[in-house]
């Protein structure tokens, strides 16, 4: 329950522990008090005790508590962490405070009853006002700012996001959050356009805030958003070699067909977690820019995907002159992604993603959020009514337990998902209404280090070879892939950006044949 990890308490008095007589259940109790800061009861209470074995919750909710009063009964023995939160919780909720304790560790014994008091931490505010200089002109007379804050953890990183309601800018460029604990904060704003175009976003500086000492912050902000940088080559093979100069020095290269897609759709989480990239060659050649890029990082190891008609002997040859070459492959597109995963994953999984690899989009947004998990991407024939037999040995020989579907029934059949499900994992399936809405579900299925990520990537959904590229940068950065419509952005990718990542830069791969203009600018579909 992300809301309750969020509150915090100053004064904890555990009166004590006292033995009852046992329930016919042997069941267990929990009751006390709740105070506000300065020392009146709280009006509106919920209480809620976390079984730390069983994950599940058990809860007090009352509206018009007598002096601040609560009981939890009938609850097993075991460990718990109590959490306690009222009506201006609710309402000054501000993201999970990663500083704060995150609830009173009880243990219960069978019949036992347990007696806390609690009281509330003094809480603050944090107002102030925008200024954006161009916003209010004719270009952006339609612009619409929302505010959104967020608090410090102890690593320097930033919590979740809390966003505040829409204001119509320039009439009212204020924004006011209530009930904020200490701590420190930072205030973010992002315009979106009603008629389509420009849209950004930017963040203050930070403040810290103490309790009883309300705080004022204004800020500025610019459109378009300074941010957005683009990784981009004359061609596929060079937008390649532009993202591998993104990555640390390394021994090892990895080598795809830039001409044809199914050999490499699981590559990038093998990439990403070697932190070496992938470059891009036609079936019979290296192209100039790749062969300059082999010469700069000079690689001792070079490991193709796929097969002799994807990547030829004589390239292989030609790849050998700067290291020992490793060829991955199978009978065909499937079996080339099943050898993919073995040799990426070697010490096993708990987590599969698996996608169509009848076509491309859904495998190559799924690339990053697998390698946070230290999870293979595996491509089926999606349609077929059956899971196969080597998917299923797969499974087995790398231990998963879970399988996470990308995209609807179409892409990933029921029976697929029936036949793996029958073979004792939990199957998950992650689904849009479209290949660009699917890309976002899958992205937030991802373990990514960060809720607001330092960048997110945006490739072409229509062609495949940058984000085959990107995928690997974006999952050995840990963060997300979205793709986009060559020439505009469709309404998931930017509620995506602007509601959900909120990061703090995008970097567009591909030139502007794969996005063009009015995709950098995130101009509405």
């Amino acid at each position: 329950m992300r809301l309750h990890a969020a509150l915090g308490l100053s004064l904890l008095i555990v009166v004590g522990a006292v033995p009852v007589a046992a329930s016919a259940a042997d069941t267990a109790a929990i009751s006390g008090t709740v105070i506000l800061p300065d020392g009146s009861p709280v009006g509106s209470l919920e209480v809620i005790a976390l079984d730390l074995a069983t994950g599940e919750d058990y809860h007090f909710q009352d509206e018009s508590t007598t002096g601040g009063a609560f009981q939890l009964s009938g609850l097993p023995a075991g460990s718990y962490r109590v959490r306690f939160f009222h009506s201006a919780d609710l309402e000054g909720y501000a993201g999970e405070e990663p500083w704060l304790p995150q609830g009173v560790p009880v243990v219960l014994a069978e019949g036992e009853s347990t007696t806390i008091n609690y009281q509330l931490r003094e809480r603050t505010s944090l107002t102030g006002t925008l200024s954006c200089a161009i916003c209010g002109s004719s270009d952006y007379q339609y612009a619409h700012p929302f505010f959104s804050i967020q608090a410090q953890r102890p690593d320097g990183s930033w919590g979740a996001t809390r966003v505040n309601t829409f204001f119509p800018f320039p009439v009212d460029p204020n924004f006011s959050f209530a009930s904020l604990l200490p701590g420190t904060y930072r205030v973010g704003s992002a315009f979106e356009r009603e008629l389509s175009g420009p849209w950004g976003w930017g963040y203050s500086p930070a403040v810290t805030l103490v309790a009883g000492d309300p705080g004022v912050l204004n800020f500025s902000i610019t459109l378009p958003p300074a941010g957005t940088t683009r990784l981009s080559g004359p061609d596929r093979f060079a937008t390649a070699v532009a993202i591998a100069g993104q990555f640390p020095a390394s021994d090892t290269v990895f080598i795809a067909n830039g001409l044809n897609f199914p050999d490499a759709l699981g590559a990038a989480p093998v990439a990403a977690l070697a932190g070496s990239p992938l470059l891009l060659v036609t079936p019979d050649s290296i192209p100039a820019s790749v062969m300059g890029e082999l010469t700069r990082r000079d690689p001792a190891h070079i490991v193709i995907f796929g097969g002799t008609p994807s990547v030829s002997t004589s390239v292989e040859t030609a790849l050998s002159t700067f290291g020992d070459v490793r060829r991955i492959q199978g009978a065909d597109r499937f079996a080339t992604s099943i050898e993919t995963a073995r040799f990426g994953f070697p010490d096993g999984a708990d987590i599969m993603y698996v996608a169509n690899g009848l076509n491309f989009p859904d495998a190559l947004s799924a690339g990053p959020a697998a390698a946070s998990w230290n999870a293979p991407v595996v491509i089926v024939n999606g349609p077929a009514s059956s899971a196969p037999s080597a998917l299923r040995t797969l499974i087995e020989d790398l231990g998963v337990e879970e399988v996470r579907l990308v995209g609807s029934e179409a892409s990933v059949s029921a029976g697929m998902a029936a036949s793996i499900e029958s073979w004792g994992v939990t199957v998950q399936r992650y689904a849009g209404a479209d290949r660009y809405e699917t890309s976002w579900y899958v992205n937030s299925s991802g373990n990514f280090s960060d809720s607001t990520p330092a960048r997110a990537f945006i490739a072409s959904g229509t062609t495949f070879p940058d984000a085959l590229s990107g995928g690997a940068l974006a999952g050995m950065e840990g963060v997300p892939l979205l793709i986009s419509l060559p020439s505009c952005t469709t309404s998931s990718t930017r509620s995506a950006l602007i509601y959900g990542l909120n990061p703090e830069k995008v970097t567009l791969l591909g030139s502007t044949a794969s996005l063009a203009a009015p995709a950098t600018l995130f101009t509405r579909c």
